[in-house]
């Protein structure tokens, strides 16, 4: 147990939560926006501002992140909490356990918010925090309109991110209309679209129409949002990148530019389709990797270049251990293959194994495997097999997994980029969005 005396910038975090009563915290990894948020929260419930609150974010973190937060600090180990996942009966029974906090993963707030509509029962949270709420930007999804749903019984929403655009600054949309209801940034997506954004002909994707349209975008929301970036206040270790080209068979070259070509190719006597521009994205990211799925779902070989390349690099190591992101579940099948002696992240006692420097390689799957785990005893060393298309936020949360505060040395990011191929376009992707979340976090600074 842990008494909690703040630092200036999580009573600054809170003092802003006090004053909105919807808001983001775009807080970088590391800074404790779950401590600030839990903290404010329990003030709420002690003074009946709120009855109930409901934490929504990834599966394991809110199946193990908040639980020890909140077990942690004294100040917090009063609240009584309820996990909703699992089974059905399970996530019944945990909805109907009395509680201060409930918490569930994105994926069953759809079954939450569907359960209280279908029993005609008034949704009991007045009080919801949405941790890593960049996954609220789609206004489509399920999720969203779940949220929306329930928003006429909420009185508190505070949403948590350390990276509140991962493609542009367009992701605010969907995420500010759940706090004012489309106040700020136009009551529908299309009326957004029509006054700051440009649609890209050939991948539909939107993006604000020019640097003068983000400013305004940012001028909009920046009362309702605080930023707080972890080299202000932390002090990080070094962060080193390195690319490692890797040359591709020419066989692989082969089948790789008539996919481009053609959006076809064929494999092992299976013909592999692309239907859209998007799907032929996706399909030249895994010829990249070395395999690609097939109509079936079968995995078809294309190169072994990049494990290859890999072997070198962690040879190279001279027996430092390394964790090694993937996206596609055939990497880490194929993975597995090569390195036997690896170990998942989701594998039962493999984080603490690795921590304790007992695992020489740990599978990592950057967007579900990448949230709320602190790494950084068990080695310095990340390898990117594959980097996340346009998925900033999957990208920096991986990293911060061994980059943030108790790495005792500097943490090397290694790139394996296949020469000629979507890699280079991906990771100038990934440095543009980071240069808008850069300029974003820079203007929703508060400053004394």
């Amino acid at each position: 147990m842990t008494d909690y005396h703040p630092h200036r910038y999580q009573q600054d975090a809170f003092d802003f939560i006090e004053a909105q009563p919807k808001c983001m915290l775009a807080m970088e990894m590391g800074l404790g926006k779950t401590v600030v948020a839990a903290t404010a929260f329990a003030g709420w419930l002690r003074s009946l501002m709120v009855r109930q609150v409901l934490v929504v974010g990834p599966k394991r973190v809110v199946e193990h992140v908040w639980p020890r937060e909140l077990a942690k600090w004294s100040h917090l180990r009063h609240l009584t909490t309820s996990v909703i996942t699992g089974a059905l009966a399970d996530r019944i029974q945990a909805a109907r356990t009395p509680a201060d906090v409930h918490l569930v993963n994105r994926e069953n707030l759809v079954w939450l918010a569907a359960h209280y509509a279908r029993t005609r029962k008034p949704w009991p949270y007045d009080c919801v925090i949405l941790d890593e709420s960049t996954s609220f930007k789609n206004r489509d999804s399920r999720r969203w309109q779940a949220m929306e749903w329930a928003l006429p019984w909420v009185r508190r929403l505070v949403l948590l991110t350390g990276t509140p655009i991962s493609t542009s600054h367009v992701d605010l949309w969907a995420q500010m209309a759940l706090i004012d209801a489309g106040k700020r940034l136009f009551p529908t997506i299309t009326a957004f679209r029509h006054h700051a954004c440009v649609q890209n002909p050939e991948t539909h994707k939107w993006r604000p129409r020019d640097d003068a349209a983000k400013r305004w975008i940012e001028a909009q929301v920046s009362d309702v949002v605080l930023s707080m970036r972890a080299a202000d206040w932390l002090d990080m270790p070094e962060l080193l990148t390195i690319d490692v080209p890797v040359v591709l068979p020419s066989h692989a070259k082969d089948a790789y530019r008539e996919m481009k070509r053609l959006m076809q190719v064929e494999l092992q006597g299976q013909t592999i389709t692309a239907v859209n521009a998007g799907a032929k994205a996706g399909k030249l990211a895994q010829m990249a990797g070395g395999a690609v799925y097939d109509e079936t779902g079968t995995a078809r070989l294309v190169h072994d270049a990049k494990l290859d390349a890999l072997e070198e690099l962690i040879e190279g190591l001279g027996g430092e251990p390394a964790i090694v992101s993937y996206v596609y579940k055939h990497e880490l099948t194929r993975l597995q293959a090569r390195f036997p002696w690896g170990r998942r992240s989701s594998d039962p006692g493999a984080l603490d194994a690795w921590n304790r420097g007992e695992v020489p390689i740990l599978w990592l799957q950057a967007g579900s495997d990448g949230y709320g785990l602190n790494l950084q005893d068990g080695g310095r060393h990340l390898i990117w097999y594959t980097l996340p298309y346009g998925k900033l936020d999957d990208y920096l949360q991986t990293i911060a997994r061994l980059w943030r505060q108790g790495q005792k040395r500097g943490v090397i990011c290694h790139r394996l980029l296949a020469e000629g191929t979507i890699d280079a376009h991906v990771e100038r992707l990934l440095a543009a969005n980071g240069n808008d979340l850069a300029a974003f976090m820079q203007a929703m600074l508060r400053t004394a």
